[in-house]
């Protein structure tokens, strides 16, 4: 085990490298590799002065890469584990078009070609937001532009990567192509809170939230199989209470992903108080990819009133009677479940047994 001191709230990302060494990337703008041993080998400054990293990828045959922006450049950079740059690619120099660009996610394939994810912002009257697709080749050539929804998200998969927009999923090539799609909504009913996550290869999961009208309303995950056809379904994950619903999937390895789920419910009215309590917990959900479900975990609930106070005589004040856990990211191995977040100001990493 090793610490590595940074400075106080600027972590952005870890991501593992080889020999047991991670990449942070923290500072804004900064790259550092630390080995196995909690050593720092080297820090970079990737992005120019101004600029922050918005995006970065897994790391990909001894690569990674990461995108930058500003209000008035942006651009894409692939960095070696030697910390040197391979290639760089400027979206935008600073020149006054009155357009922003902001490269959101990146997907690395394994032969190195590279997808980019980008919201495009006039600046100027009228204001505009877009979303743009770019395909670099393995030497950072740009190959193809594509557009697409601003609140399209690029999911990547190493081998594969897929589009989501709305209740709608596709994968698309190495030069963001098209290769199918596949929708969750249906005639009669339309589906909200869809989060994806892949298995590092071809296929994909994804879990949803099913609202008919009068006639249901459930919870869903889908294993879509590398033609996109649905080859296992499990619905009805819910747990009692007022409002339930996916917040994120993690692919844990092994045939496995973990479910991520945001739930509240109103508590018993007390006297005073302006509104009932509210009482907010996230759980995990383990499953394997056949629907079986493994574990479910239930992490500390928040609790949250609003009361009568002179400060605001009108809205009242908000007090937390409460806090809970908020997770930030969850990692698993053969045997046990890690999870990474948040109570209150204080960080934590738990683990559990996957028995």
């Amino acid at each position: 085990m090793w610490q590595q001191a940074i400075t106080p709230g600027t972590l952005s990302a870890l991501v593992p490298a080889n020999d047991g060494s991670v990449l942070m990337i923290h500072g804004g703008r900064l790259v550092t590799l630390v080995d196995s041993a909690g050593t720092a080998v080297w820090t970079r400054e990737v992005a120019p002065a101004s600029t922050t990293i918005s995006s970065w990828s897994h790391l990909t045959g001894e690569r990674i890469h990461l995108g930058y922006t500003s209000a008035a450049a942006a651009g894409i950079v692939a960095l070696d584990l030697q910390g040197d740059v391979v290639w760089s690619h400027v979206l935008d120099n600073g020149g006054d078009d009155g357009v922003a660009y902001r490269p959101q996610m990146l997907a690395v394939f394994s032969s190195g070609e590279v997808l980019a994810k980008l919201l495009v912002e006039s600046i100027e009257a009228p204001f505009t937001r877009e979303g743009q697709l770019y395909a670099f080749d393995s030497d950072g050539a740009l190959v193809q532009t594509h557009d697409t929804d601003f609140n399209t998200r690029l999911l990547d998969n190493r081998n594969s990567a897929f589009l989501q927009t709305g209740g709608e999923v596709r994968r698309v090539d190495e030069t963001g192509n098209q290769l199918w799609t596949h929708s969750f909504s249906g005639e009669n009913f339309s589906v909200s809170q869809l989060y994806c996550a892949g298995d590092q290869d071809l296929e994909i999961a994804c879990a949803y939230t099913v609202y008919e009208p009068d006639v249901r309303f459930d919870n869903i995950v889908a294993w879509l199989n590398a033609d996109g056809d649905v080859r296992n379904e499990r619905s009805s994950l819910v747990i009692t209470t007022n409002y339930q619903y996916p917040s994120r999937m993690y692919y844990a390895g092994n045939d496995t992903w973990v479910l991520q789920r945001d739930a509240n419910q109103d508590l018993t009215t007390i006297p005073l108080l302006l509104s009932d309590p509210e009482e907010k917990w996230q759980t995990l959900q383990v499953l394997q990819d056949d629907g079986t479900l493994q574990k479910t975990l239930i992490m500390r609930s928040t609790i949250t009133s609003w009361y009568l106070c002179s400060s605001d005589i009108f809205q009242g004040c908000q007090r937390t009677n409460r806090t809970g856990d908020s997770i930030s990211n969850v990692l698993a191995d053969d045997s046990q479940l890690y999870v990474i977040g948040n109570r209150g100001s204080q960080g934590f990493i738990s683990s559990y047994a996957l028995d």
